[in-house]
């Protein structure tokens, strides 16, 4: 122990002096020099030894411990001790060890994809081994040049240098050297698609590997055998390779080898649809290469990324991915690479409608393919081709291409190819009106599905034989093919992983649900019917809510939580600082460019850090995500006097589900989808537009209103009788608040109580998942926040200050919208302060605990904090604010304080709200957001329930200040001193404005609040 403190304290005093000097005539070691080889120290093992004696101050600066310094580079990735050893092999005038230094530069540049700087250090390594007669360094260094030139695609090249490389080991006796050349030929049968040669060539070099004892050549053999089998469609073969690879470069301490292993790994979990565990892999390999600067690891990674996106439906996000992957295999100079994007990004064109670009980029990657050698890429190339001249109606073109693809695919054994041209056959059958002829090809490629273990494509073929079967008659077969075709995709989505990934394969996958939920309509399948179109609502929302049963936040590392938040805040401030540059006249387009550039670069950084804090998340492991509910479970989770309707829209019609604790239906209206959009845009925008204000509806806007209300709740007549409706809106309709649509002489809300949940399965979730136990009438309630701080602190009056004055016109005083219109910034609103005084002393006056949060108590940090659980009713009124990049309630906006004032979608998703019967967003728009395909309104109203309340009571459009105050004060009366439930004290509040006859009975002050959930 004496010694070894004795050679760390030299160690250091030779850092700190900036110098080590050894042997006579040796040049001393700089001060970065000694910097960099500080930390060998304590891995004085193996090669290092020497080096690590050296810097102790008890051995030389050999031939031996530059040899060691050039090891310690490539294993450190280090290039200032890299090029340290190489300039000191040179000065000592020892060619062999300068050759030695340059094989190893080589490897170091060759890793990184620096070809042509690997070339010359190889070529270096070679001209000295041969001047000192050196057969088995001779070996290593044409080695290196044969796979420079296998990346490069120099195939006959590759073949002569590794004859040369074989002649030297097999004279040296190197087994390790001669199972690297049976490794080389190996990969060069596989990229020709010669499988059974390459199998031969990789058992021979993995003999040689194991009585070398060469662990990194084993790992090398192993991950190439992977791609044989991969190949072959053997993914149980293929992932044992991958697996024992990665753990032979693992015990190699080779972090490329090893982020190469995991990187393949992930290629079979993207096949299988395993998107979860590939994204995982993806992680692991790119932290890997990252930490060992290889570019082609990381390229593989944003290709494989690229996938992921693609075949969950996100091309915006694909098309970025590939595009990096494009750039990062151009500076490597690999065509397979290069070849491999072009054809993906032509496949992201294709499946967007783009059908000349798509052949465009197919023709970039054919020379590229053909440098390479590929089958497998021209095979794929060529069946692209033939898909979009099918679909073309290129009969000729296309049946001439499939045959090509076709070759391709036999000649490399792709079993995953042959299927696809079996598929694409089926399809120009079917469309020729030979269902029965395309059945067969369906049925053969399936089986090839099967055999790959390929879910995700096991259900389109399915799909397809479904219609073919519809199409001769068989409608029994085809409900069944349909029913496991959805049970496919139902576990390819559990496997989607990140919501995002979520999100997008149902937006790819929407139209096959569709259809198969149109069949069962179409063929009196009705409960079948029901379940499809509840897969696709609002799924994205479940899983969710059932995270947030097991808690996900209290597993997130605090530091990637307070990542998280910084990146959020910059969000909400880039968001306005656009939002106001946008106001400017004219607008500063340079300053617009670089505010949304510096959004996109948040929007990804958030992205990346969302997956890995989701990945590495330990209760994630925990989350039981729901199936979609049956209709039988909905009629069991149904009070006696409920219904529910849910509407399911499409191009072919619009359908209503009728569900009773008694009864289940489902109808066609008598609407069309086009139709339904006109007449639901018409009204509300009509009635949302404060000009339009009057005594009552016009005869044409009202005449809508009865339309609207004989279709989409009268065709259901004596069902709805005395009943309280939970409606489920799709589409158009999740911005129409139906109380205001007319029926006789009345409003629907003077009719029925009215709720809406985003779908059936979250109606059951939160009836069953709810954790009982909510508090008291405890109030706490948040208004007019401080948003002219200036003017504030100075004691004058503030913007919009004098807003509540009573002007006696029949027009709204000042709308709760994020910005005034045309003005820009956030006006004071006076009158929420009074709204949430008068609540609280209702609340204090029937003895329940009471608290308000106004002027500049009305804080982010008071609302999101832990102290929030503990009430009943949580009220929030002020300006609300819905734009593309934030949704958020505006509280005070204070300088320097530690957030910026918005209470974002994030904060009340990540608040505790567990025991609130209620938050009420007495705001504008707030239960408006993105509308996005299947999952539907992702907005405020889900953050609350998300938060644990099982109701958010929100609004459809800009509201009225003094309008909303009379509103908010009706509601907690109803339920303060009336003990009425929000559903009921809502309706109340609503007849109470209408039969009063003021200018509040108008459907612009009280029809936009609605209630999501119970």
């Amino acid at each position: 122990m004496r010694m070894i403190a004795t050679s760390l304290a030299l160690l250091l005093f030779l850092i700190a002096a900036g110098r080590a000097t050894h042997a006579a005539g040796t040049p001393p070691l700089s001060a970065e020099e000694c910097r960099i080889l500080s930390d060998i120290i304590t891995a004085a093992g193996k090669g290092e030894k020497p080096l690590a004696l050296f810097l102790a101050g008890t051995g030389p600066l050999t031939a031996d411990t530059i040899a060691a310094m050039a090891s310690a580079a490539v294993s450190r990735h280090n290039r200032a001790l890299l090029e340290a050893a190489l300039d000191r092999a040179e000065k000592l005038g020892d060619r062999r060890l300068a050759a030695a230094v340059y094989v190893d530069a080589g490897l170091f540049h060759f890793q990184r994809g620096e070809n042509d700087r690997a070339r010359r250090m190889y070529e270096q390594a070679l001209s000295r081994y041969e001047q000192v007669k050196d057969v088995r360094g001779t070996g290593r260094a044409y080695l290196g040049l044969a796979d420079l030139a296998l990346r490069e695609s120099s195939n006959e090249k590759t073949l002569e240098l590794a004859r040369k490389a074989e002649e030297r080991f097999t004279a040296a006796e190197d087994l390790a050297g001669q199972g690297n050349v049976y490794r080389l030929r190996g990969h060069l049968a596989f990229y020709r698609g010669d499988s059974g040669g390459a199998l031969e060539m990789l058992d021979r070099a993995l003999d040689l590997f194991a009585r070398a004892g060469d662990r990194r050549g084993t790992g090398n053999a192993q991950r190439i055998r992977g791609d044989v089998y991969f190949r072959l469609g053997d993914n149980d073969k293929a992932r044992e390779c991958y697996a024992a690879s990665r753990a032979s470069f693992s015990a190699a301490a080779d972090p490329i080898g090893e982020g190469q292993a995991a990187w393949s790994l992930s290629t079979i979990s993207l096949r299988t649809g395993e998107f979860q565990r590939a994204l995982e892999l993806d992680e692991e390999a790119l932290a890997l290469f990252t930490g060992a600067g290889y570019p082609i690891g990381q390229a593989n990674v944003s290709k494989t990324e690229g996938d992921i996106y693609r075949y969950t439906g996100n091309s915006r996000k694909a098309l970025e991915s590939y595009e990096r992957a494009l750039r990062q295999y151009a500076a490597a100079r690999s065509a397979i690479g290069q070849a491999n994007v072009y054809k993906s990004q032509g496949n992201v064109y294709r499946e967007s409608g783009r059908d000349a670009a798509a052949l465009e980029l197919f023709a970039r990657a054919i020379p590229y393919y053909d440098a390479a050698a590929s089958p497998v890429g021209l095979g794929e190339v060529y069946l692209a081709m033939a898909d979009l001249f099918r679909q073309g109606g290129d009969r000729g073109n296309a049946e001439e291409r499939y045959r090509k693809a076709l070759g391709f695919f036999v000649q490399a054994n792709d079993l995953t190819g042959q299927a696809n041209v079996a598929q694409g056959m089926g399809d120009m059958l079917r469309t020729a009106g030979k269902p029965d002829q395309a059945l067969a090809y369906y049925r053969k490629a399936h089986g090839m599905f099967v055999r790959l273990a390929d879910a995700r494509s096991q259900a389109f073929s399915l799909f397809r034989q479904a219609s073919a079967l519809e199409a001769t008659g068989a409608i029994p077969a085809a409900a069944r093919h349909y029913d496991e075709a959805i049970r496919l995709l139902e576990r390819v989505r559990r496997q989607s992983g990140v919501d995002e990934l979520k999100k997008s394969f149902v937006s790819l996958t929407y139209g096959l649900y569709e259809a198969a939920t149109l069949f069962m309509i179409g063929h009196d399948f009705p409960e079948k019917a029901f379940r499809f179109a509840e897969s696709l609502k609002a799924r994205v929302f479940l899983d969710q809510l059932a995270e947030a049963a097991v808690d996900l936040r209290q597993g997130v590392d605090p530091e990637h939580a307070a990542e998280l938040d910084a990146l959020d805040r910059e969000r909400s401030l880039l968001t306005v600082q656009l939002q106001d540059e946008l106001k400017k006249v004219p607008p500063g387009e340079g300053r617009i460019t670089e505010l949304r550039a510096a959004l996109e670069r948040n929007d990804t950084a958030r992205d990346a850090l969302v997956r890995r804090i989701r990945l590495g998340n330990p209760r994630y492991a925990q989350v039981e995500y729901p199936e979609p509910v049956e209709a039988a479970d909905v009629r069991q989770t149904l009070k006696p006097a409920e219904v529910l309707l849910e509407y399911f829209s499409t191009e072919s019609g619009v359908y209503c589900f009728a569900v009773t604790r008694e009864s289940f239906s489902v109808r066609k209206l008598p609407v069309s989808r086009t139709a339904l959009d006109a007449k639901v845009r018409t009204l509300v925008g009509f009635i949302r537009d404060p000009q339009n204000l009057g005594d009552g509806l016009p005869v044409s806007k009202e005449r809508v209103a009865r339309e609207l209300y004989d279709v989409l709740l009268g065709t259901f007549g004596p069902v709805l009788k005395d009943r309280s409706l939970i409606l489920i809106p799709d589409g158009i309709l999740t911005l129409l608040p139906f109380e205001m649509l007319r029926t006789g002489d009345a409003y629907a809300v003077e009719q029925h109580d009215i709720s809406y949940f985003p779908s059936a399965s979250v109606l059951r979730f939160l009836r069953t998942h709810r954790k009982k136990g909510a508090g008291t009438g405890s109030f706490i309630g948040f208004g007019d926040p401080v948003y002219d701080y200036g003017n504030f602190r100075a004691g004058k009056p503030e913007k919009g200050a004098a807003d509540g004055e009573d002007t006696g016109a029949r027009t709204p005083s000042l709308t709760r919208s994020a910005y005034l219109r045309g003005g820009g910034g956030l006006s004071r609103l006076a009158g929420s302060g009074d709204e949430v005084r008068e609540i609280a002393r209702l609340a204090a006056g029937k003895g329940f605990p009471a608290e308000t949060r106004l002027r500049l108590d009305a804080t982010v940090d008071r609302a999101t904090s832990p102290d929030m659980a503990h009430f009943r009713f949580i009220h929030f009124s002020a300006h609300g604010i819905v734009e593309d990049r934030l949704q958020a309630i505006a509280l005070s906006q204070v300088p320097g304080s530690a957030d910026n004032g918005f209470l974002t979608l994030g904060d009340i998703m990540n608040s505790h709200y567990d025991r609130a019967g209620l938050v009420v967003l007495s705001a504008c728009e707030t239960g408006l957001g993105r509308l996005e395909r299947g999952e539907g309104v992702s907005g405020l109203a889900r953050a609350v329930m998300y938060a644990g309340s099982p109701a958010a009571l929100v609004s459809l459009w800009s509201v009225d200040d003094r309008g909303t105050k009379e509103l908010m004060v009706r509601l907690y009366r109803s339920m303060l001193q009336g003990g009425e439930t929000p559903g009921n004290a809502l309706r109340n509040a609503k007849m109470n404005l209408i039969r009063e006859g003021t200018e509040f009975s108008h459907p612009f002050f009280w029809a936009p609040f609605v209630l999501y959930g119970e």
